[in-house]
């Protein structure tokens, strides 16, 4: 695998955004435009979220099972922040022409 230039997923390419802090530039790709993707890297990061992903889930049906409230809120929380970053991880991995 190697390192692919993609234009910054967060911002569109454009450097900069409608938020209003440092002006307004983007805090992933620094106003460059673009951002480095180092394939290999982030394949393993898919790898390890899938991972997790699998052990969350186990960690909510066992909290639905038990019936803690307060368990399974914090376990669909911690599954959420999970599929969040894997579709961010798989985004930059599809911009970089990576077929998955």
């Amino acid at each position: 695998m190697a390192t692919v230039i993609i234009p910054c997923p967060r911002c569109g390419g454009q450097g900069h955004g409608n938020w209003n802090p440092d002006n307004g530039i983007c805090y992933r790709c620094k106003g460059n435009r673009q951002v480095r993707i180092d394939t290999a890297r982030h394949l393993k990061a898919l790898g390890f979220l899938r991972s997790k992903y699998v052990r969350l889930l186990g960690e909510v049906r066992a909290a639905e099972e038990k019936g803690g409230d307060e368990d399974i809120e914090f376990a669909r929380r911690a599954l959420g922040y999970c599929v969040e970053s894997g579709l961010r991880v798989r985004s930059d991995l599809e911009a970089a022409g990576v077929k998955l």
